[in-house]
């Protein structure tokens, strides 16, 4: 559990200029070699003892280099936990030579990260100058509790430091438990506040199992650079949204394609080399690595979608997606002696590059729950800086750029604790309504936002929910389609569970019954609406409750799915301090004759200065099949 007074950097995408270490060493002849850093994996660390690891690494560097001095000068981080490895400032010969050692696996240069945004508060719009924004209006989430539910910590990172923090809120009632490398006394503390683990009696084993990886703690502990999550749909929908290119002098000069690793021969020496990639960085590692050896003049790399921008300091790095690395393939092969200039990066700001769902990111429709919209909504979750541990080789003062769903849930996250700031007696519904129903379909610039796959296409609702959070309208909906502990349980008798089992989930005193007949599931009070098998009219309910001003009135705008007809009831909805509750009839009727694909569209309340959007998604399903 942390006390979020701030955690904020945890998740901010730092703006930074990458500075390269280059030095120079005389080597025979007088020569100046220029040193850079370098990498120099060993595997598994031969002692538990860091210091003793650390020391070896000294060690090696001082038979290679001559002195202890020159060892201690070199060295710039020594990887001492998950395994064994260093950093050290080694010219290109010098690093050929230690790559002989028995002892080393792999040498490689040390590389650095194009962010591809830097302001992702920004991009949101929570600016800290902003006077009478979110993170004004929540005091910063001051004493905030927000519980994490993952496979572990790594409580010496700095995103745990309790530094400037108050005590911890007294209502706090949780634990700081020890465990296997976990001290509670010592890693716990004003941000860490609580910190419990759960294991199954299966995975109760002896360490010494080799079913159990060497990262895992049986405590609250985690090693791995990127821990596991709970699967749900808040938060599953990422967007990048700006991208950066080479940074470095012109280059010019003759241009060239290769097809795998394995054709890279001298006659890339020299040459712009371009090449497709799945965009892990693996292969792009790989690619590097080969085109240093044979002497390339620089690479393009052209990825299946935006990733983590990887950059040699031996090899200058240009990444395209596939569309522009497929107009650069077409020149080559339609041009006898294809050249190419390239030149250095302009950082640029603002609506350059369009929003996107990554390609990676979960869509619908739910095959759980086909009457439940996946997702939910879409936040920034591509190529992020975030608290990694030293088991991680790309970590660099604790932090890595990752991406994934682990990156995005942490803004969400962030975004509920600041709300709950504000609102400290909604619901969870309430502030899941607030969040999906205020998401924009369009970026921050009034771009529209598009969907990354096998083909690019606008996105829908099942690529980005209600679409993408808009924290400061989140604060103040106008309306929020609210669910209780009830609602839940219909919907659970509307889904066929047995009565026992819904009695054994609310933990009620007497047994549950449900109502005859059951209801729809239709009319869980979400603040979407989707019927995946539309044949005859359905009829469905929702109520909004008023959270803005109390004299208000809310007109109706719909902008109904292809082909579907849609009938509401009222048509304005008028609140006062009496009537803060009013329930609405949503009637769906299709005009397709035959099985249809998912349209979709969108139902919107406004009172002028609100607008409370729900997405509503609808497929005509005349005739069922089913296997035999």
């Amino acid at each position: 559990m942390m006390s979020s007074q701030v955690s904020w950097w945890i998740f901010w995408v730092i703006s930074a200029v990458c500075i390269l270490n280059v030095e120079f060493n005389i080597v025979e002849g007088g020569a100046y070699e220029e040193t850079k850093v370098h990498i120099v994996y060993l595997g598994e660390k031969e002692h538990n003892d860091p210091e003793l690891v650390t020391a070896s690494h000294l060690r090696m560097l001082e038979s290679l280099l001559g002195s202890k001095k020159d060892a201690s000068e070199s060295i710039v981080h020594s990887y001492r936990h998950g395994f064994s490895g260093f950093a050290a400032h080694l010219t290109d010969s010098q690093a050929k030579k230690i790559s002989e050692h028995p002892d080393v696996v792999q040498v490689t240069p040390n590389s650095f990260y194009e962010l591809q945004t830097t302001r992702t508060f920004d991009y949101l719009g929570l600016s800290h100058n902003t006077p009478k924004g979110l993170l004004q209006k929540a005091k910063m989430g001051k004493d905030i509790i927000i519980g994490v539910l993952d496979s572990g910590v790594w409580p010496e990172s700095q995103s745990f430091n309790d530094k400037g923090l108050g005590p911890i809120p007294k209502r706090w009632k949780g634990m700081c438990v020890d465990g296997e490398d976990f001290d509670s006394k010592k890693h716990c503390n004003k941000k860490l506040i609580g910190a419990r683990y759960y294991m199954d009696s299966l995975f109760r084993r002896n360490k010494t199992d080799s079913r159990i990886p060497d990262t895992e703690y049986m405590s609250a502990r985690e090693g791995l650079p990127h821990g596991t999550h709970v699967a749900s749909t808040a938060g599953g929908s990422f967007v990048s949204n700006a991208r950066t290119s080479y940074k470095g002098n012109k280059i010019q000069g003759d241009l060239m394609y290769v097809y795998s690793t394995d054709e890279m021969t001298s006659a890339a020496k020299g040459k712009v080399v371009l090449s497709f990639t799945t965009g892990s960085e693996e292969s792009q590692s790989d690619y590097v690595t080969k085109l240093l050896e044979v002497e390339a003049k620089a690479v393009i790399i052209a990825a299946k979608r935006d990733d983590v921008i990887k950059v040699s300091e031996g090899l200058p790095v240009i990444m395209v997606d596939y569309e522009h690395g497929s107009t650069i393939w077409k020149y080559i092969s339609i041009t006898r002696s294809p050249t190419i200039k390239i030149s250095s990066a302009i950082a640029l700001n603002g609506p350059l590059v369009a929003t996107k769902v990554a390609d990676f990111s979960g869509r619908g429709p739910n095959s759980i729950s086909p009457y439940v919209l996946k997702p939910d909504v879409a936040a920034p979750g591509v190529a992020i800086v975030a608290a990694s541990t030293p088991e991680d080789m790309s970590t660099n003062d604790g932090v890595a750029a990752q991406s994934g769903t682990s990156m995005a849930t942490p803004v969400v996250a962030g975004l509920v604790a600041l709300l709950r700031a504000v609102h400290p007696d909604w619901s969870p519904a309430a502030l899941k309504s607030a969040l999906i129903t205020t998401a924009s379909t369009t970026d921050p610039y009034g771009e529209p936002i598009f969907s990354e796959g096998m083909t690019r296409k606008l996105a829908d609702p099942f690529d980005f929910g209600g679409g993408l959070v808009n924290p400061n309208k989140a604060a103040d909906p106008g309306l929020v389609y609210d669910i209780g502990a009830e609602d839940y349980r219909l919907f659970l008798c509307a889904s066929d569970y047995d009565e026992r089992q819904i009695t054994k989930i609310s933990k009620t005193n007497t047994p549950y019954r449900c109502p005859s007949p059951r209801p729809s599931m239709l009319d869980l009070n979400l603040p979407s609406i989707t019927i995946p098998f539309l044949k005859e009219d359905v009829t469905l309910t929702r109520t909004v409750t008023n959270v803005g001003p109390v004299n208000s009135v809310y007109k109706l705008v719909v902008e109904p799915p292809l082909g579907v007809k849609i009938s509401v009831t009222p048509k304005i909805l008028l609140f006062n301090s009496n009537v803060k509750k009013i329930s609405f009839k949503v009637t769906v009727s299709t005009t397709h004759k035959s099985n249809s694909i998912y349209y979709f569209g969108s139902l919107t309340w406004t009172d002028g200065s609100h607008k409370v959007t729900i997405p509503l998604s609808v497929r005509t399903q005349m005739l069922m099949y089913f296997d035999q």
